[in-house]
């Protein structure tokens, strides 16, 4: 009986492993789909105020989100 509780208890923590394993999995490609809806904004926005500068010229606000040193200053994204 001692043998049954303990492997039933490894077998709970076992499923919950692989029930994590696969959260893990999941929301690593629901994250990877969210950087590159991200990444395909900020491009189009920042591809959109270029053409209306080069339309518009000096006359055009400057947005300092939009500028390439901006974009160096932000923290890398974190590797696992």
């Amino acid at each position: 009986q001692f043998k049954q509780r303990i492997e039933g208890i490894i077998q709970g923590f076992t499923m919950m492993k692989t029930s994590l394993e696969k959260e893990k999995a999941a929301m690593k490609r629901i994250w990877a789909q969210r950087e590159q809806c991200l990444e395909m904004v900020i491009g189009s926005t920042s591809a959109m105020y270029g053409d209306v500068q080069a339309i518009i010229g000096s006359a055009l606000p400057k947005v300092s989100y939009l500028e390439l040193e901006s974009w160096e200053s932000l923290p890398a994204p974190e590797e696992e």
